[in-house]
């Protein structure tokens, strides 16, 4: 989340998704539909998950970095997420103790803290709009607000396959049209759900974009010139836990030594959280 491919003008890669700003009705698939419903009645949510995106050209990859993932959420407004990066010995950090939200970054050792949002539905456009962070439609996405899948289309079922020994069903859609960091361009990308049989709990997410075109340069290349690449990402969840009890104590950050706050970091002068 933290972590940029050089290729892509700063722009944010892991979480390549929009949210969208109403929800319509959606037909969703009946195994997709009670996901959905199981992640969105949590009170609580853990996951340790890694991310992997590459960009490629044909079968050439151009670049790859891999990211891990430790998360705790807790209704209404609850948040801890840590995201390190495997080829930096940096990371970046949320918490949402249900008045502030702070995110820090390792690199700078410097942090941010604003007025938290009331809920979930709410805190990732706010990461969104302050922290460039986006999301993947993962379990915390659909855990945040189930409607945000209102502005996927074309969901297929896919061949049944299984995923560290979990026989799963497969789901995809097409998340809708954004602006491309591969690019001017909007681009497109197809997402795969890998739904426990058994369980309905999701073990893996994949996403394809559309080819965009970019100026690269390629292996045995002088200059840069225009290419067609795509982005791939999967989002393997190593672990998690259904509505744990978690102490609100795990949400709120505690500086690092010699951290500094960023210019423009404020503290809420009154809660923000909603009764349940």
């Amino acid at each position: 989340m933290v972590k940029r491919l050089s290729l892509l003008s700063g722009c944010t890669l892991l979480f390549l998704l929009a949210l969208p700003t109403s929800a319509n009705a959606v037909d969703l698939p009946d195994a997709l539909r009670y996901t959905v419903n199981l992640y969105s009645n949590l009170h609580s949510y853990t996951e340790r998950a890694t991310v992997e995106a590459s960009l490629q050209s044909g079968s050439t990859t151009l670049e790859r970095f891999v990211e891990g993932i430790v998360l705790s959420a807790k209704r209404p407004n609850l948040l801890s997420m840590v995201i390190n990066m495997s080829n930096r010995s940096a990371y970046q950090a949320v918490y949402s103790d249900g008045n502030t939200l702070t995110v820090y970054s390792s690199g700078t050792n410097q942090y941010f803290s604003i007025p938290t949002a009331p809920t979930f539905a709410q805190l990732l456009p706010l990461l969104h709009k302050r922290a460039q962070i986006n999301f993947v439609p993962s379990p915390l996405y659909l855990f945040a607000d189930p409607s945000l899948l209102s502005s996927f289309q074309n969901f297929r079922q896919e061949e049944d396959q299984a995923v560290d020994g979990h026989a799963c069903r497969v789901i995809s859609a097409l998340a809708p049209s954004t602006p491309s960091p591969l690019g001017r361009q909007t681009v497109s990308v197809r997402w795969k759900w890998y739904i426990d049989k058994r369980t309905g709990w999701i073990w893996r997410l994949e996403g394809v974009s559309e080819p965009a075109l970019l100026r690269v340069r390629l292996p045995g290349h002088p200059q840069p010139e225009p290419t067609k690449v795509i982005l791939r990402i999967e989002y393997r969840i190593l672990q998690e836990q259904i509505d744990p009890e978690i102490a609100e104590r795990d949400f709120r950050f505690h500086p690092p030594r010699g951290a500094t706050p960023k210019k423009g970091s404020t503290v809420p002068q009154a809660p923000q959280r909603l009764s349940k």
